[in-house]
């Protein structure tokens, strides 16, 4: 490769980076758990659920991203909902953000974080949009927003 078709990808690459938001960076690169997710599906609307999280990695997750959608079987399914304690401490102790990327998906009581005595311990951080129920649900939990 000669030098100018070098240089030129380089400046492409460059181009491509500086055009996404910084923020959208910082959720992407440390999303460890996604893979994880378990959903229940309801075939009738087309809607998904999170349910939960599988066991054999759990302990070690500290980021995972609530896709707007997910496919299973060819069929894809709009996530509505994260079930109540779906992804709490209990099941994720080491979970430190949350990104929710759909505007209205219904957040289940104790969805995610710590909770002692009924009060959540604030250590999970929300990225959400703003004016989304995720805003909300995290406004009303007391834990940290950053928007996408």
């Amino acid at each position: 490769m000669n030098k100018k078709r070098f240089l030129s990808a380089v400046l492409a690459v460059l181009m491509v980076l500086v055009s996404v938001p910084l923020d959208t960076i910082k959720v992407m690169a440390g999303v460890d758990g996604n893979a994880g997710l378990e959903y229940e599906y309801d075939s009738s609307n087309n809607t998904a659920s999170v349910a939960g999280y599988a066991a054999d990695s759990a302990a070690t997750v500290k980021r995972i991203i609530i896709p707007e959608t997910v496919t299973k079987d060819g069929t894809t399914y709009t996530v509505k909902s994260i079930s109540a304690g779906a992804l709490n401490s209990t099941k994720l102790p080491k979970l430190q953000e949350v990104a929710v990327l759909g505007d209205s998906v219904e957040i289940g009581e104790n969805a995610f974080g710590k909770y002692q005595d009924g009060t959540i311990d604030g250590k999970v951080a929300v990225w959400c949009n703003a004016g989304s129920s995720a805003e909300a649900y995290a406004s009303s939990a007391g834990l940290a927003r950053n928007y996408l």
